[in-house]
């Protein structure tokens, strides 16, 4: 299984489990008409689940140490890159958030503009595009490596 597969599995799993815990809230406790679903069956469908989650996430997890992308020149692991690319792009979203004001001040004065929009834009687009760098990187590696898959 490829990287990306296990990660459209993990991806299902945490998406269905909090249904299935649903029906197993409808089906334990009913008033009226008894329910379609066994809780018995779905409470052990979601345990089923939960330990084929964990296992996903333990193997995604190992693999991604384990496997390494070049970038810039350099080895890092897919961890290190994931890591990189999220921190990329938090930073680039904080300075897109930043507005340098130039109406009046609190004080009725204007501001004296330290910085300006444009370096900040640049900055953040600077930011932006590696991260864009890293996650077609990523995209590449999770499509061609395969998960390493723990006992």
């Amino acid at each position: 299984m490829k990287i990306a597969e296990a990660l459209l599995k993990r991806k299902q799993l945490r998406d269905t489990m909090p249904r299935v815990a649903s029906r197993i809230a409808e089906c334990a406790f009913y008033v009226g008409e008894v329910p379609e679903d066994n809780a018995e069956d779905e409470l052990k469908k979601l345990v089923q689940m939960s330990k084929t989650y964990t296992k996903l996430v333990v193997d995604i997890n190992t693999t991604n140490m384990i496997n390494a992308i070049e970038y810039k020149g350099e080895q890092i692991s897919l961890m290190q890159a994931i890591a990189r690319r999220d921190s990329l792009k938090a930073t680039a979203s904080m300075l897109d958030g930043i507005r340098v004001r130039t109406d009046a001040g609190y004080d009725g004065k204007r501001p004296i503009v330290l910085l300006s929009s444009r370096a900040i834009r640049n900055v953040s687009n600077g930011l932006a595009r590696e991260a864009r760098e890293l996650d077609t990187l990523l995209q590449q590696a999770n499509w061609t490596l395969d998960l390493i898959e723990n006992e």
